[in-house]
């Protein structure tokens, strides 16, 4: 516990930066295609990297099971 209270104050100025940035675009990325965007930017700005890995994540899902969901449909209209 000591350790992190040891801490240059740089260091601490990166930690924030890089949860400011990850949350703010996470909450950003999250409205513009409306899923949650309130939720993916407090969880993106309480812990680094989990939450862009989620987020990667579940759209490569969606994304996928969209194309799987196309694709059957072509083949079912031949």
């Amino acid at each position: 516990m000591n350790e992190a209270a040891n801490l240059p104050w740089w260091l601490w100025t990166i930690v924030g930066l890089i949860l400011l940035g990850q949350g703010t675009a996470l909450f950003l990325h999250a409205r513009r295609i409306g899923r949650n965007a309130w939720f993916w930017g407090v969880w993106g700005l309480i812990q680094f990297p989990t939450p862009s890995l989620v987020y990667g994540l579940s759209l490569w899902w969606r994304n996928h099971k969209r194309k799987a969901a196309s694709a059957d449909r072509f083949d079912k209209e031949r």
